[in-house]
């Protein structure tokens, strides 16, 4: 049986072995098999992972957010926007959970642009563009850098999470595999945090040796 940790799924599993001692019989035997359904489980680690990030970088996130705001649902600057931005960023959306990694993927893919749009039309009456709105559109080498790397150290959940939507990949056959993946990169991370920055080490989580922030 494959499921996710919802209380009432523990609930009908104790129930399922209460049943079992009392004689139940599934086929000729008196066991079953319980599996966590890893997509769930990576999904929850994801999503705690996010809401970490958050916590410490609230103010970034919410710039971000309106700047999501600019690119698709302005109408005096969106337009012009998409010449300077190859792509819109997407809205944060709390119920899909890949939606914010999404978005700040994108953010890092236009960021500069971004910038570049407001410097040159910031006095611009058509474009109705505030000094306040500087911060939405101007990020400093700092404010990229924690981003840019949580987005790479975190890259292989969001792998596995898609992997995991195909019905030929997601099977208990390869759960071995992706188990072990999710171990090693843990053991990387500990080896990381303990001070190991040889380029074998960084490569475990998708680093490379420029890849990395200052200690800061």
């Amino acid at each position: 049986i494959t499921l996710d940790n919802g209380s009432n799924n523990i609930a009908m599993l104790e129930n399922l072995d209460n049943a079992l001692e009392l004689g139940f019989d599934v086929n000729g035997s008196r066991s079953i098999v319980k599996i966590r359904c890893m997509n769930h489980v990576l999904n929850r680690v994801f999503i705690d992972l996010f809401k970490s990030f958050e916590r410490n970088h609230a103010g970034l996130l919410s710039r971000i957010d309106k700047l999501s705001y600019y690119t698709s649902s302005n109408v005096f600057t969106r337009e012009k926007l998409r010449a300077y931005l190859p792509c819109s960023i997407p809205k944060y959306n709390t119920t899909r959970f890949l939606s914010r990694f999404r978005q700040l993927e994108t953010f890092l893919r236009v960021s500069k642009q971004a910038k570049k749009f407001y410097c040159k039309h910031r006095l611009d009456a058509e474009f109705q563009l505030k000094q306040d709105d500087c911060p939405v559109f101007c990020y400093s080498k700092t404010e990229i850098e924690p981003l840019a790397f949580f987005i790479r150290i975190t890259r292989m959940f969001e792998e596995l999470t898609m992997l995991l939507q195909n019905d030929s990949t997601n099977s208990i056959i390869n759960g071995i595999d992706y188990y072990m993946t999710i171990n090693r990169y843990y053991e990387v991370v500990e080896g990381v945090k303990s001070g190991a920055m040889d380029i074998e080490t960084l490569h475990g989580i998708g680093l490379g040796p420029t890849d990395l922030p200052s200690k800061e």
